[in-house]
């Protein structure tokens, strides 16, 4: 327990081990069930927010499978007793691993199997004799290395990984609804093979549904440093700026979100804050096509590289795209920002990073959108009266990023929109912010 900082999975055994002891020392005439249930209420007086511990979910999902399917298992063999254990732990585990991995490896039973006899039989021993008799350990911390390469190779050569949305609390509770329902007509031939069925149209129904968005749906992420924003409409993405790619936000959004393909990646400029998880983007998705300024030097793997030198006008089913490129190569590389105006069921500018004369681009186009997203996170280097004379919105969307040296947005420009009075709304402030079915949706409200 001190070793492992009185980790939760480990605290769950220790105890469930002494209880047993306890109950057959006092003949408390406890089942395992009892024991584990109560270990598992007394955990949580003790400590509620072990409940978001995902060690501790895990461990205990474990411990009551086991002793639900032993029944079952009966006068079984060893190496189907395992087989079915280990099959049972990916089946109940699934929600909590696809939340963690965004997929699952469909050989996990299989190599559960290798890694269970490899602990039991060779890890455990060897630890014990270690422990013992000390020039054991040498054979020990072999063991050790060649288990770790052992792990790596099958990682890299052993899979089938099948990605997977993230599973919310409601798909959840349906999931685990449909395997008790399973767990109780198992007898019954017919209706076991029927719930399967359910089961699997469950899952088919899961990664359509999270994967196709009928309606238009914009998300102006809330990043550490940078900004992105994702635009869905039915099988169509885009996504305008990556961020600087601090814990890989973007990805795991997308991820999460059951977005494996994106149509058009839009980087308005070369800036780290607005790039720099675009390699990591394309080397995790499908992106059909990358469309950058002719002054990015940048070029990707695995995508189209679309470097624009005039105007580029993109239709979809639903959807009109223009976007503007510099007019030249202007000293500043804020300015050599791509303009990115869409028109859907509303219509919406994205400015990168342009200054005052990034800005003059926008003079002959006189645009009259619903949303801006403002430019360089809100800088009073943006955003002048010239602008706001010139493009007519409603609403400002910031996107601040969390560095607080940088002072985003400026007390100059939130008081320019407020004296224009428009709609403000700031990811320091609402965090990310979506807009879908005709309406804003934050953290706040």
């Amino acid at each position: 327990l001190i070793i492992t900082n009185f980790s939760p999975s480990v605290l769950r055994a220790v105890l469930m081990y002494y209880l047993v002891i306890i109950n057959r020392r006092f003949n408390l005439y406890l089942s395992s069930l009892d024991i584990v249930s109560i270990i598992f209420i007394g955990l949580l007086i003790y400590n509620p927010f072990y409940l978001e511990n995902l060690g501790f979910a895990l461990s205990f999902l474990m411990a009551f499978t086991i002793i639900l399917i032993s029944p079952l298992l009966t006068n079984k063999n060893n190496t189907f007793q395992v087989f079915i254990i280990s099959l049972s732990a990916v089946i109940i585990t699934l929600p909590l691993v696809i939340n963690i991995n965004h997929q699952i490896n469909l050989l996990t039973p299989f190599i559960n199997i290798v890694f269970i006899v490899l602990v039991g039989e060779i890890m455990m021993p060897l630890a014990l004799l270690s422990f013992v008799f000390f020039p054991f350990s040498y054979f020990f911390n072999f063991a050790c290395k060649s288990f770790i390469k052992l792990s790596t190779l099958i990682a890299q050569f052993f899979c089938i990984n099948v990605k997977f949305p993230y599973f919310s609390i409601y798909y959840s509770l349906i999931y685990y609804g449909l395997i008790i329902i399973l767990l109780m007509i198992y007898k019954n031939l017919k209706r076991r093979y029927l719930l399967l069925g359910i089961i699997i149209c469950f899952f088919s129904c899961f990664i359509l549904f999270n994967s196709v968005n009928p309606f238009l749906k914009v998300v102006f992420l809330d990043l550490y440093h940078g900004e992105s924003t994702v635009i869905t409409y039915g099988f169509k993405t885009i996504i305008i700026d990556t961020g600087d790619g601090k814990n890989n936000e973007v990805t795991n959004y997308l991820l999460r979100e059951g977005i494996y393909k994106v149509d058009y990646l839009i980087l308005t400029h070369n800036h780290n804050d607005h790039n720099g998880e675009a390699g990591l983007i394309i080397s995790t998705v499908k992106v059909k096509n990358t469309v950058m300024s002719l002054y990015d030097p940048n070029n990707y793997l695995y995508t189209n590289n679309i470097h624009l030198e005039k105007e580029m006008k993109i239709n979809f089913n639903k959807m009109e795209i223009l976007i503007i490129p510099p007019f030249f190569d202007y000293p500043k590389e804020n300015d050599k920002s791509l303009i990115t105006y869409i028109e859907t069921d509303i219509k919406m500018l994205f400015l990168g990073d342009i200054e005052e004369d990034g800005e003059k681009r926008l003079n002959e186009y006189k645009f009259n959108v619903d949303i801006v997203k403002i430019a360089h996170h809100g800088s009073k280097t943006s955003t002048g009266e010239s602008f706001l004379n010139t493009v007519n919105f409603k609403y400002a969307i910031i996107q601040s990023g969390r560095i607080k040296k940088f002072g985003f947005p400026h007390q100059e420009v939130i008081e320019n929109l407020k004296y224009y009075n428009k709609i403000i709304y700031r990811t320091d402030l609402n965090y990310t912010i979506t807009y879908k079915h005709k309406r804003f949706f934050t953290m706040n409200n």
